[in-house]
């Protein structure tokens, strides 16, 4: 077995899962997914670059970068996104923090309003949490919080107080550990922390497995070759599913979770990196999961991480796999059933790619792709040139599949999830009648609850204008 991979990990991003941003009205096949290298990409940044947090962390609706870099003199770096698919080192950028930083997860964890970043210390056993002042700087917040040598870290609600916790795998002692949040920045371990899990875990991601509403856990085993699924009470507390751990490939990394075959049920794609595959999985919706038809899928060399997306706008989940030894990226495009067709030849990228993250980088409202390349020493930014057509019912139906995600991950609870869907459906009749004002109208109200949303801080900045991209776009269509 090779296991020279530094980190494999989950975080769920807190930016909007891309569902049907690109426009296509025809098959997979007839419609695949391109990319081209954005200006001024690779990115240089420090040493070692290990993975990405994603948010916007100067307030201007433009995503930014956190890249932390485990290499020696080990720091973050925080990239400002500029609208066009470039970036700009913020001023003070890189930030020093711990030893060996591996992982950096996002999120408002002391209250105010402005995104702060948590971020693994790969030698010490600590996550640090650095503060954001809005304008893109970052300070530490005291001491750090002892939770074993986590490489991967998943930020929600796991009691429901409406304030972000942490789940972190502890990659040598088996287990994962669940801090939850006080709302001041800092956290206290729950009670029954850490749960055992299988053999050296090193990744871990989080969704609604079995349909009560409460956060659940995956959790990638690197030397089980299994998936532990753990269930939610809501209250801070896990248990073991019935069936779990769950069998995959060789060598578990990178875990994405969403609903690849359209049952409203979440599913799972695993990267195997010592089998060279992906692993589909298809969840039954009580905690249970059976591989999908045709999965394991070949992909490259050491398979890292999976990102997920409709890349080519036809209302279908593809996804983004990285390959570490290939030095590529690999695009595999979705029929809806839960099997995938690779989208032509890989992608060259820079040395060894650790880890992708899905963005709109360009303002485009299609889902573009970054990459941090370990050995590089830098970061690539693709820009998804797909281009198809589509009516604005089926630029609709993406925009609801695009909320259901976010019902699904737990960024939205129900029932404001539910009222945008409410809003949209009534657009989509009024269409279906050929009614284009009153659709319009329904869309405008959307978008004016979406700007309550991000006001509230339910929805982020980004998530929000990606959403109000999408819906905005649908009105000039309609008004075209």
């Amino acid at each position: 077995m090779t296991n020279t991979r530094i980190h494999g990990k989950y975080l769920f991003r807190l930016a909007l899962a891309f569902v049907g941003m690109t426009s296509c009205n025809v098959l997979s096949a007839q419609c695949p997914a391109s990319f081209t290298e954005a200006p001024g990409s690779p990115i240089p940044v420090g040493v070692n670059p290990a993975d990405f947090g994603l948010g916007d962390f100067n307030g201007d609706g433009k995503l930014d970068l956190a890249v932390p870099n485990n290499g020696i003199p080990f720091t973050v770096s925080i990239l400002l996104g500029n609208g066009n698919g470039t970036f700009t080192e913020a001023l003070g950028s890189p930030f020093a923090v711990g030893t060996n930083p591996s992982h950096a997860a996002v999120g408002d964890f002391n209250g105010d309003g402005k995104l702060d970043l948590a971020v693994t210390d790969g030698t010490d056993r600590n996550i640090w949490i650095l503060l954001g002042n809005g304008a893109g700087q970052f300070t530490l917040a005291g001491s750090p919080i002892p939770a074993g040598y986590s490489t991967t870290l998943a930020v929600g609600d796991f009691n429901g107080d409406g304030k972000l916790d942490i789940a972190a795998e502890s990659y040598d002692t088996n287990d994962v550990f669940i801090l939850l949040g006080n709302g001041n920045g800092t956290f206290t371990e729950a009670l029954g922390s850490p749960i055992a899990v299988g053999t050296t875990p090193a990744s871990v991601t989080m969704g609604d497995f079995n349909g009560d509403g409460k956060l659940d856990l995956a959790v990638g085993n690197l030397l089980s070759d299994n998936i532990s699924i753990l269930l939610g009470d809501g209250a801070g507390g896990f248990k073991e599913a019935l069936g779990s751990p769950i069998p995959v490939g060789s060598v578990p990394e990178g875990i994405a979770v969403a609903d690849f075959n359209g049952d409203h049920k979440l599913d799972f794609a695993v990267a195997n990196a010592n089998s060279n595959t992906v692993s589909i999985m298809l969840g039954d919706g009580t905690g249970g999961f059976v591989s999908a038809l045709g999965s394991p899928i070949g992909v490259g060399s050491e398979p890292a991480w999976v990102a997920v997306a409709d890349f080519n706008g036809d209302n279908k989940l593809d996804f983004a796999v990285t390959n570490a030894s290939s030095n590529t990226v690999s695009i595999l495009l979705g029929d809806g059933t839960g099997a995938f067709t690779l989208s032509g030849p890989p992608i060259a990228v820079g040395s060894r790619p650790a880890y992708s993250a899905i963005g709109d980088f360009n303002g485009d409202s299609k889902p573009d792709l970054a990459l941090v390349n370990f050995f590089s020493n830098n970061v690539s930014i693709l820009l998804n040139t797909s281009v198809c057509l589509r009516t604005p019912q089926q630029a609709t139906e993406s925009l609801i599949d695009s909320i259901n995600i976010l019902i699904n991950q737990g960024v939205l609870n129900r029932g404001r999830g539910n009222s945008l869907v409410q809003k949209l459906e009534a657009a989509l009749q009024q269409m279906d009648r050929g009614n284009s004002n009153p659709a319009k109208n329904q869309l405008g109200a959307f978008i004016n609850e979406v700007n309550a949303l991000m006001n509230s801080r339910a929805l982020s900045a980004s998530q929000g204008q990606s959403l109000i991209d999408a819906a905005s776009a649908i009105i000039s269509q309609l008004s075209g």
